[in-house]
């Protein structure tokens, strides 16, 4: 992304803006059955580090999983420790990490007793933040399942959709963040972000990129023109901008 055009960004900044807007619910669908372990994995990610797994490491770590027997609890540690989350949460205090895992795990924030009660198993040394992880992971329930539920459908489509693609460059892991953070227990807000993700995976694809500016240009050169059709997604160029995701870019 870093070496294409502002023209480029602007391009892909509008079509997130209409992506939004869309409602099609048949735009999750996933056609790929993925295991118990490759399910597991994915909720992992999602609680850990706020965004889908990648193709290779959904591939790695619910390999070892089915060695270990499925139970998370036996690879959680090794799951943790990365330079991406040093990267992206190092520096954060437990208060904010505790806040966090309920964010992208759940789209809320924890009650009092709850963030007082896991900020004080890490202060004190009791427990790491990767069991920590997997013990609110557990503990989920009502509203917070079908978050939880919706992220992972997003992210299973992610997976799906990247694994057909040949890319230039890759998604960031801030901008897959952000989709999954998107994503609430209404069932829309996980079909925005299914066509979020076609459309990002779309832009960063060398075999559609040329086809995709010309279909760009001459729906904006023209009054009479057919909204922007990408890979068979209507996406009406004129519909007001939303700034949702904005910052993507």
């Amino acid at each position: 992304m870093n070496n294409h055009t502002s023209g480029f960004c602007t391009l892909i900044t509008a079509i997130f803006f209409t992506a939004w807007s869309v409602q099609a619910s048949a735009q999750c669908a996933v056609g790929s059955e993925f295991s118990m372990a490759e399910e597991t994995v994915l909720e992992a990610y999602i609680g850990y580090y706020g965004r889908p797994a990648d193709p290779d490491g959904l591939a790695f770590w619910s390999q070892i999983l089915e060695n270990q027997g499925g139970r998370l609890d036996s690879i959680i540690d090794a799951f943790g420790r990365s330079s991406e989350f040093d990267e992206r949460f190092g520096n954060l205090d437990n208060g904010v990490l505790v806040t966090n895992l309920y964010e992208q795990l759940f789209a809320r924030t924890p009650d009092d007793a709850g963030l007082a009660f896991w900020v004080g198993e890490l202060d004190t040394g009791a427990s790491s933040l990767q069991s920590v992880t997997l013990n609110i992971l557990g503990g989920a329930q009502n509203s917070d399942v079908e978050v939880l539920q919706n992220r992972t459908l997003v992210s299973k489509f992610y997976i799906e959709q990247r694994r057909s693609l040949s890319l230039s460059a890759e998604p960031s892991a801030d901008q897959l963040a952000m989709l999954v953070a998107s994503v609430t227990e209404n069932p829309e807000t996980a079909t925005a972000a299914c066509i979020a993700v076609t459309a990002l995976l779309t832009s960063l694809d060398e075999r559609t990129f040329s086809a995709l500016v010309l279909d760009l240009i001459q729906n904006q050169t023209s009054d009479t023109a057919a909204p922007l059709d990408i890979n068979g997604l209507n996406l009406d160029m004129s519909n007001e901008d939303d700034d949702a995701f904005s910052s993507l870019f």
